[in-house]
């Protein structure tokens, strides 16, 4: 088949490797993949299977633009009447309600939506009625949703967004074996020119340092509390808030107890050597990151996002605070951090989940059974 995907931003988030390893299994099966982003990091386009043509618009932008959104369409339509897809798979909001009405418009015999993130979620009242009525809107050219956790299939469905029959379940796929088997970095390597003493417990908070994941917010919680307990908070990412975050470490005089790591190539490593990962987002599909913590058998602490029950059991190998609360995701944190022995308990939890339906080779199989059930086959051979 040929198959165009079409994502918003293509930087080092979530959904952003989800739709990396896809178009690369894909173009392993012998499908022809074809990837439109608009903003987009030199490395992420360099992990692409050499089979795969990736396309920058740069009318694709995250925020509401309404000449360059307009733009996008028309060029969208152009491009995909030219290339005649057998299916248009979109990824994110704004390329989501754009590439699907885009795709309609040029007559794609197939459109999949991937449903990582629900914008009228965790916003104010009269955003999320206008990014309803464009869900909504986009929604009517929809053939099958792909959702990354059940949440997100029931959060979908509780707002008229498609039919239980056309949303299909589908965790966010990963190399698995990486963060099952990472080796743990010594105490001298995880911080550059500084020993991590033995007995100091170590949080680690990852992800893209943007507002909605609330990591800045999360700091400013712990600062008052600097003092209390033998802890040591990595952050690993990098993202528009990260000046803001420097300067709070700064103010604060947090140097001593938060350290920005920024972006790290080796966060399977990183992730089994903390002692406790936390993640504070506000609103998010299930994030890959908090399954990566988990695959490395590390206790969690987390917002209680739709879905993440599934990967964070109370009382087995984490904690789980109410989405609205920053607060009790540091109070939790610091709590687990005075005890020891609920972190090993909480990590032994971990190792006996099945998390394999997280494999990227069973996100990609799981995909072409999606297709299938809409209909679009691979075409036989001349």
């Amino acid at each position: 088949m040929l198959i165009v995907h079409i994502i918003t931003r293509f930087i080092r988030g979530g959904a952003d490797e989800n739709t990396l390893l896809t178009c690369n299994g894909q173009a392993e099966l012998g499908h022809q993949v074809h990837l439109v982003a608009g903003d987009h990091h030199p490395d992420m386009v360099k992990a692409l299977d050499p089979r795969v043509t990736f396309h920058h618009f740069r009318s694709l932008v995250r925020a509401p633009r309404p000449l360059d959104d307009s733009r996008f369409y028309f060029q969208m339509k152009g491009f995909l009447k030219r290339l005649k897809p057998d299916i248009v798979h979109t990824h994110e909001s704004k390329a989501g309600v754009l590439g699907r009405l885009a795709a309609k418009a040029a007559r794609v015999p197939h459109i999949v939506h991937g449903v990582h993130i629900l914008p009228f979620v965790g916003v104010g009242r009269a955003q999320a009625a206008v990014y309803l009525g464009l869900e909504k809107l986009a929604a009517r050219t929809t053939h099958a949703f792909v959702d990354v956790s059940d949440g997100m299939r029931r959060l979908c469905l509780d707002n008229g967004l498609g039919t239980a029959a056309n949303h299909h379940v589908v965790p966010s796929g990963m190399d698995t074996a990486r963060f099952r088997n990472a080796v743990p970095l010594a105490r001298d390597e995880i911080v550059p020119g500084r020993t991590v003493a033995p007995d100091t417990v170590i949080g680690l908070i990852s992800g893209t340092l943007e507002p909605r994941k609330r990591v800045t917010d999360l700091v400013a919680q712990l600062a008052d509390k600097a003092p209390d307990g033998n802890w040591l908070l990595l952050v690993a990412g990098t993202g528009a808030e990260e000046a803001a975050l420097r300067t709070l470490v700064a103010q604060r005089g947090l140097g001593g107890k938060v350290v920005l790591l920024g972006h790290r190539g080796d966060l399977d490593r990183v992730i089994a050597t903390a002692d406790i990962c936390l993640h504070a987002a506000a609103n998010e599909g299930l994030p890959r990151v908090v399954v990566q913590y988990v695959l490395g058998a590390r206790p969690v602490v987390s917002t209680a996002l739709p879905g993440i029950e599934r990967v964070v059991r109370p009382g087995l190998n984490g904690d789980l605070a109410p989405v609205e609360s920053v607060e009790q995701v540091a109070a939790l944190f610091l709590a687990l951090a005075a005890d020891p022995e609920r972190r090993a308990r909480y990590s032994e939890g971990a190792e006996s989940l099945d998390l394999s339906g997280w494999d990227h080779h069973a996100m990609v199989a799981a995909i072409e059974q999606a297709y299938a059930a809409i209909g679009a086959t691979a075409k036989a051979a001349a």
